[in-house]
């Protein structure tokens, strides 16, 4: 699909989806990533494609946007895919209308140079930041899986992005 595509059918499935547009616009909830979508917000395409104002709301997590999503407190929000899960099985009030992308191979465990860690065995006795109910948590425990690593012999934190980069 074309970007110009993507942007007019992403929002106006937003639209369509009952997002109330206000007269100082719409909140769209978003994280940091990377999808055909950051760059169509970072160029204003879903503004001209809509002609509406879009107030872009950042969140740290996909956890934090369905919580914001299911309170009401913002009508649209872009989230992984162990974040809609999460909120499906807890029966949260929210509709999905757009898949934006597979973004595993975009993924990747980084360790901090010095760290002694070259292989996944290496992780055994070792502390592991991610935002608990997010991608990078499942895509974290299935990794451990794939390469035999107890989840058990590693201490998993629960940080945000920026939290991760601090520690």
């Amino acid at each position: 699909m074309t970007r110009p595509a993507l942007v007019s059918l992403f929002v106006s499935l937003a639209f369509v989806a009952g997002a109330a547009v206000a007269d100082d616009g719409v909140t769209i909830a978003f994280q940091t990533g990377v999808d055909p979508s950051k760059v169509a917000q970072a160029d204003g395409d879903y503004e001209k494609a809509t002609g509406k104002k879009i107030n872009w709301r950042k969140f740290e997590s996909g956890a934090e946007v369905i919580a914001a999503v299911a309170s009401g407190d913002v009508p649209i929000g872009n989230i992984g895919s162990s974040p809609l899960a999460a909120a499906a099985s807890r029966g949260l009030p929210i509709q999905t209308f757009l898949v934006t992308g597979v973004i595993g191979e975009s993924e990747a465990l980084v360790v901090r140079n010095g760290s002694g860690i070259s292989k996944p065995a290496d992780l055994v006795g070792k502390k592991i930041a991610v935002p608990y109910v997010s991608t990078t948590h499942y895509s974290l425990l299935a990794a451990l899986k794939h390469w035999k690593v107890d989840a058990g012999k590693v201490t998993i934190l629960n940080l945000r992005p920026s939290e991760i980069a601090a520690a």
